[in-house]
């Protein structure tokens, strides 16, 4: 008990000793016509621990700051989520579907894309590093059903002082 009562008065004091401020860079939302069908709409775990609902968005080539597309794949995605998983007839685990998003009658449709960049500082006081990274968000709907994706990089660190004049701005 004893040892419990150290090691939560050990993260609180290491969770109170860092600072994060987070600075929008851009944010800007984006229209793109995609063609829905079974190449383009899958279900894949490729990125993921499991299979997820995912769209190719060809346009995120050009709007993005990261790369939106995971190992293996050529085109960009954004996710939705897991995906229905049967086992023969008998439905496992609930989730979505290609059939959800694919519509043969209506094979393209319209999007908007929030995409979200920002900067995030985290100035540790404690042990004074202060490190810097970017972030990009993804969002959107199709078909009633929110897309996701996000990327996240470390762009360094900095100075504790250098810190503190970013996190004034």
């Amino acid at each position: 008990m004893k040892n419990l009562f150290f090691g939560l008065l050990f993260l609180s004091t290491n969770i109170f000793a860092s600072t994060t401020v987070e600075r929008v860079i851009s944010d800007q939302r984006i229209k793109t016509n995609l063609q829905l069908d079974t190449t383009t709409v899958r279900c894949s775990s490729l990125g993921y621990g499991n299979s997820q609902l995912k769209i190719s968005v060809p346009d995120l080539d050009y709007y993005t700051f990261f790369d939106h597309s995971n190992i293996g794949e050529a085109l960009p995605c954004m996710t939705a989520g897991a995906c229905e998983l049967k086992i023969g007839e008998d439905v496992i685990m609930p989730g979505y579907r290609i059939e959800d998003i694919v519509d043969i009658l209506n094979p393209r449709a319209e999007m908007e894309i929030k995409i979200l960049l920002k900067e995030i500082i985290t100035l540790n006081s404690e042990t004074q590093v202060c490190s810097r990274a970017i972030s990009e968000e993804l969002s959107g709907e199709l078909r009633g059903i929110e897309f996701t994706h996000y990327r996240h990089r470390s762009i360094g660190e900095v100075s504790v002082n250098v810190c503190e004049a970013l996190m004034q701005e």
